[in-house]
């Protein structure tokens, strides 16, 4: 519909929780249970207490775009925005910032100040707020499991939900994918990689290792009794949380030099 062709008017007028907009537009059964649970995948909200603009927004996204993942790693985009620049420096904490209020701005390190121009503070909210003093936000956690497993599960390039169960899949897992069926190098060699997602604002959150496995095993129809752990991240600090009414941008420049970036200044996912 016009959220499709007009980014803004997904944004447009009063906004409400999802599970309002939802219960509103009687979307319910099979269709609702699979929409709840790809998207409490991607705004990590199990609730559906997340903005219903916000969610337009990002399945408007899905829609028109082509989700994928960077050859080598996320660490990729850093390493490419560092390739052109003459002067980098990695590994050195940062201890606070400096705008121009007090001369010329910069950053404090162990090793000594350094000064410069202007300051971006592309950081999570958590460091944003410390170096820059910007507002705190709310966040959500989430955990991700990784596998290396003989035999793909799945061969398709899908992202897994379960939409059996009320209120919540019958297990811990909200969303699983074969990774290594869109990013081969992602895996161990001769492996495939499949990763499953669980969301800490569950009690099952944080379920072990058997729980999760029992879970995939149910959702993909196979045996996983020799897959194996290749990393377990939890991250409790995942994603911001966007509850209505949706503030779509939130200011980047603090002044006098100083610039802060980062998904809590935008739409989070």
């Amino acid at each position: 519909g016009p959220s499709l062709a007009r980014p803004r008017a997904a944004a447009a007028g009063p906004d409400t929780t999802l599970a309002v907009a939802l219960d509103a537009h009687r979307v319910d059964g099979d269709l609702r249970r699979v929409l709840d649970r790809f998207i409490a995948g991607v705004v990590v909200d199990p609730d559906g207490s997340t903005s219903a603009q916000l969610t337009r927004l990002l399945l408007r996204s899905f829609a028109l775009g082509r989700p994928g993942l960077p050859e080598g790693g996320m660490r990729r985009l850093p390493e490419q925005l560092a390739a052109g620049l003459a002067d980098v420096r990695t590994a050195v904490p940062v201890e606070a910032v400096r705008s121009k209020v007090t001369g010329m701005a910069g950053v404090d390190t162990p090793g000594g100040p350094l000064t410069a121009r202007q300051v971006v503070v592309a950081t999570g909210p958590t460091e944003a707020s410390r170096l820059a003093g910007v507002p705190r936000v709310a966040m959500n956690g989430l955990t991700t499991w990784w596998f290396a497993v003989d035999d793909a599960p799945d061969p398709r390039r899908l992202v897994a939900v379960d939409a059996r169960g009320n209120q919540a899949p019958p297990g811990p897992v909200w969303n699983a994918a074969v990774v290594s069926t869109v990013a081969p190098s992602y895996a161990p060699v001769g492996k495939h990689l499949v990763e499953a997602t669980t969301l800490l604002a569950r009690r099952d959150g944080e379920a072990c290792e058997a729980e999760v496995l029992a879970h995939l095993g149910d959702l993909y129809v196979c045996d996983t009794a020799s897959w194996q752990v290749v990393a377990h991240h939890v991250i409790p600090k995942a994603v911001p949380a966007s509850p209505p009414p949706l503030q779509l941008t939130r200011p980047v420049s603090v002044g006098h030099g100083l610039f802060v970036c980062g998904d809590h200044r935008d739409t989070a996912s």
